[in-house]
Order: structure tokens, then C-alpha cells, then sequence
């Protein structure tokens, strides 16, 4: 499976256009989540902090290049890179590790409330694929309209000072008829579908059985990466006006939107690689680069018995460290 999922890795790094425009765009998402995200940003040297991510990812990159003609040699680099390996020569400078807890443990949880609130309903709440159980437990401080909140993953990950705070259910919705015990009114499932796997039937079992943990009358909101060709865009006026507005904000992602669609796939595959194996550090996770464009995801959805109640599109989220073409879909079950 490793290489497997170093061929598609170095597939797209050959893609020339993407690459060079992830390089470029990592640069500036991490210099300007630093300067937003640290702790005394007062004290910051803008200039000083983009010279170290500019030198950061041209490393990152110059490592890769190094072992791309052999794909076995690629996932012992993305171990090493990573920045969660304690190597006495991490590459990660202190600025970025301070900004990044500051982001990952405050500002990115207040983010995601934002972003979710419209859409929260009822009064029980479970995230799938929950890992540490840090939204679930922010979304219990600070938004009081729910008297349940849960959780689950394929592993129990929660950090031991939330196990009394929430409750969780051990449960790979991967595996073929695997059921809840329990039915929620509102469920997330934040950047998880593409993980699950590449083909339509892996995802189908994923969605068949999220129908066990939802209410009737519930609400699924799932984030993905999707991949928007602009002759699809242009067929629904509703996702052309919110790209219309994002592109005027996001000038990278407008760029983003001017690639045909494997330059955006392959973008998106370095993008999710990279962020994942290297800034999260986490390179165990499964990566077969499930990414879709919307209607290829409705599709989906509707095949599996959710009817899609609404698509946003939030394109490369300002402040996050790891932007992507994000946006979530609101389903109900049919």
C-alpha cells in the first residue's frame, strides 16, 4: 500500500505547474499563519519568518527530489521530515512551533466553530473520525445547544484528560456493515472520505454505514478537497458567484481555479501529503487521494441516500497553516 500511495505522491510532485505552485503557496500560508498564529506576534520579523519558510519548504522539496526516481525511499523521508519526529536536526525552526500549537490548540478550534455554527443542529452532536477529540470538547465549552457530545475513529486517540467529557465509540466505518449504538442529530466528518479510500465503493460502504449513527431528522457535514474544473462550476450559477467572491480574496486559489483538472488534483494531492506526513505530523495515515470534484461527490451522496441540502465552497481558508480547495456539503439522510 506504501508505495501504492508514493507512485500517486510522485506523480503528482512530477507535475511541474503544481509543484511549483504548492511550493510557492506553502511559503506564503506558512509565513502568514506564523505572523497571524504566534503566541507574542508583536515580536515577530515578518521578513525574517518568510527567509525561514521560503528556506523550510525549498528544503522539503530539494529532499524529495532527491529520493523521487525511488518510491520505496519516500515514506523513510516523510518519517524523518516530519515534525513530529524530535530529531535533535528538525528542520522545524521555533517560530513555527510555537505559532503552530498557539494555532492547532486556540485559533484553529474557534476557526472550525465558526465555520460549522450555521449548521449545527439539534441536541447531540459526534465527530467521525474525531482523532484526540479536541473539536468535540471545544464545541462542548463553547456552543451549549447540544446535551450529548461523542465521538468516533478506529482507534481510540482521545487525550486521557477528555475521556470523562466525551463519549466514544471504537467503530472502522470502512469495514462493511459496522453499526452504532447510538444515533446523533448532528454528525461532522471533517477531511476524512478521501482517506477512506479512491474507489466508489469503499466510500459507499463509509456513507452506508454513517446511516446507523444519524438521526432520522439529522445532519451530516462533511469536508472534503474537491477538485473544480470550470466547466462544471460553470453549469451552477450558485458555485460560480461564492468562487466569484472567494477569488477576490484568495488570490492564490484563484490562481488554483485557473489549472485544468489534474493540475488541481495533483495540487491537491501534494497539498493533503505534505500537510499531513510533515507540518501535522502524521505520515501512519492512509493516503489513496480520494478527490473529487463537487458534482462527482453529490453524485456519491445521493447514490448512498443523502440528499445534498447545500455546498459551501471556502477555497483556501485564510490563517490556516494547510490551505486546500476546501468546502463542505450539509446532507440529510433520504
Amino acid at each position: 500500500m506504501r508505495l501504492e500511495e508514493a507512485n500517486i505522491f510522485l506523480k503528482a510532485f512530477n507535475n511541474g505547474e503544481a509543484n511549483n505552485f504548492v511550493q510557492r503557496l506553502l511559503k506564503n500560508n506558512y509565513a502568514e499563519a506564523i505572523i497571524e498564529h504566534h503566541p507574542d506576534a508583536a515580536s515577530v520579523d515578518e521578513n525574517l519568518i518568510r527567509k525561514k519558510c521560503n528556506q523550510l519548504v525549498e528544503l522539503i522539496f530539494q529532499r524529495i527530489e532527491q529520493v523521487k526516481d525511488i518510491p520505496d525511499n519516500l515514506f523513510p523521508l516523510f518519517y524523518r521530515l516530519s515534525r513530529n519526529n524530535q530529531d535533535d536536526n528538525s528542520i522545524w525552526f521555533k517560530e513555527f512551533e510555537e505559532a503552530y500549537h498557539n494555532y492547532k490548540h486556540n485559533r484553529k478550534l474557534n476557526n472550525r466553530l465558526k465555520q460549522l455554527k450555521p449548521f449545527l443542529h439539534g441536541v447531540s452532536y459526534c465527530d467521525i473520525g474525531c482523532g484526540g477529540g479536541d473539536l468535540i470538547v471545544f464545541i462542548k465549552r463553547n456552543f451549549s445547544q447540544f446535551k450529548g457530545y461523542a465521538g468516533i475513529d478506529v482507534l481510540d486517540w482521545r487525550t486521557d484528560s477528555y475521556k470523562d467529557e466525551i463519549n466514544f465509540q471504537m467503530l472502522d466505518f470502512s469495514k462493511p456493515a459496522t453499526k452504532s449504538s447510538f444515533k446523533y442529530d448532528t454528525l461532522t466528518c471533517l477531511a476524512v472520505l478521501h482517506h477512506v479510500g479512491n474507489k466508489d465503493e469503499e466510500i459507499s460502504i463509509f456513507l452506508n454505514n454513517i446511516h446507523t449513527a444519524i438521526n432520522p431528522n439529522g445532519r451530516l457535514i462533511i469536508e472534503e478537497d474537491v477538485v473544480l474544473p470550470e466547466y462544471q462550476v460553470n453549469m451552477n450559477n450558485d458555485y460560480r458567484m461564492q468562487l466569484e467572491i472567494l477569488s477576490k480574496r484568495q488570490p492564490l486559489f484563484s490562481e488554483f481555479l485557473a489549472f485544468e483538472e489534474e493540475k488541481q488534483r495533483a495540487a491537491i494531492i501534494l497539498i493533503d501529503f505534505l500537510a499531513n506526513t510533515l507540518s501535522v505530523g502524521v505520515p501512519d495515515m492512509a493516503f489513496p487521494c480520494g478527490f473529487r470534484t463537487i458534482n462527482e461527490w453529490t453524485e456519491i451522496f445521493e447514490k448512498n441516500n443523502f440528499k445534498v441540502e447545500d455546498v459551501r465552497i471556502q477555497g483556501f481558508v485564510k490563517g490556516n497553516f494547510n490551505r486546500s480547495s476546501h468546502a463542505f456539503f450539509i446532507l440529510t439522510p433520504n
